[in-house]
């Protein structure tokens, strides 16, 4: 909140509420309750900072100020909120042709994925077929039949043949 709720307590940045029940007093659900955080009480700089939390507190405090992510709250989460804030204060031009880029990105990154994918499968074919044929090459050296290394590798007789007849 970018106001104070609860004055009667200066040094509180954080309230947890939860719900009770008027006539009992007892609480209404234990999943149910409410965070608030009152910014305006929230004085801290950027030396007396301790903790993730304190810095999240920072960084929304101050973001409207700050050009660069300051070099002490460097962690990955906080540089992508500075990111995504960065993208929200885009002019629209700015917004289309950022949008085209990030296409553009996921575009490519899809067709490196499938040729990727592809590739492998093609491999684990291509390994398939040349190990049958190195099995058919062994078997045909120890004078094994066709029907035998037909059985054996899965291969065509035709493709049996071919290799004896380059095997010679």
């Amino acid at each position: 909140m970018d106001f104070v709720f609860e004055p009667a307590y200066p040094e509180q940045v954080i309230a947890r509420v939860e719900l009770r029940e008027r006539t009992t007093n007892r609480l209404f659900h234990d999943k149910l309750f409410f965070v608030y955080v009152e910014m305006p009480k929230f004085k801290k700089n950027f030396a007396e900072l301790e903790g993730n939390l304190e810095k999240w507190l920072y960084v929304f405090k101050n973001m409207h100020r700050l050009d660069t992510m300051p070099e002490g709250i460097r962690e990955q989460v906080l540089l992508k909120l500075f990111q995504e804030c960065e993208i929200a204060n885009y002019n629209p031009q700015e917004r289309m042709e950022y949008e085209k880029s990030l296409k553009a990105q996921r575009d490519l990154f899809a067709v490196i994925s499938t040729a990727e994918e592809k590739a492998k499968q093609e491999g684990k074919i291509e390994g398939k077929v040349e190990g049958k044929i190195e099995v058919a090459l062994k078997a045909i050296e120890k004078g094994f039949d066709n029907k035998t290394i037909q059985e054996l590798t899965g291969l065509i007789i035709q493709e049996i043949e071919r290799l004896r007849k380059k095997n010679k």
